[in-house]
């Protein structure tokens, strides 16, 4: 019996730890800013994703580009990592927005920081590209997904919606709204580049 109740009290233990380490994790990277939150509204009102939109046309092509070549050159960088597989799906959430895939694949690739280990708001919420909102995930800003594919139908139509309807359709310019490091901008430019070029 005695050892029952010390195997539950190590588990237990063990699980408040674990929920700890998470939200240190999410605190720190909000507190050093190491990324951008979509969804996060500094100069205007909340903007809530309509969940009733219309699915979108299905488009092949960006540019005289095929979906599926596009897809590959995204899923170069995304092997090995949360993301692997994903690519072609993450170019046609954006070509059937009329959203520039490159970009859209970029800012998941920086937001995600999958280069290294991917964030634990990928990893445990499957939320791609830092959007926030409910349902929160481990009582956090960040939104939960049941999969990545809303995550990318979320922050496709975000950035459709709130900058691109509004001219603002580079990295820099982004950054610029939001008043944030350059270097976000930076790095979303260069993987925006180098995706592209394959």
């Amino acid at each position: 019996m005695i050892r029952k109740i010390v195997i539950f009290v190590i588990v237990l233990t063990f699980n408040f730890l674990l929920l700890m380490g998470v939200n240190y994790s999410n605190k720190f990277i909000q507190d050093k800013d190491l990324m951008i939150y979509f969804n996060e509204k500094p100069k205007k009102e909340e903007v809530i994703v309509n969940p009733s939109e219309p699915k979108p046309a299905v488009i092949n092509e960006w540019n005289g580009e095929k979906k599926e070549a596009i897809g590959k050159k995204i899923e170069k960088y995304y092997k090995d990592t949360a993301l692997e597989g994903y690519g072609e799906r993450v170019a046609g959430a954006a070509i059937n927005r009329n959203v520039d895939p490159y970009l859209i694949a970029s800012i998941i690739y920086v937001n995600s920081n999958c280069k290294y280990e991917c964030q634990p708001i990928l990893r445990l919420c499957k939320n791609a590209g830092g959007t926030t909102g409910s349902p929160s995930c481990m009582g956090g800003k960040y939104t939960k997904y049941n999969k990545l594919e809303e995550s990318f139908d979320d922050l496709v139509i975000y950035i459709r919606d709130e900058f691109i309807s509004n001219g603002v359709d580079n990295p820099y310019k982004m950054y610029q709204k939001y008043g944030k490091d350059s270097a976000w901008a930076y790095k979303v430019d260069k993987y925006r580049g180098m995706i592209k070029k394959g």
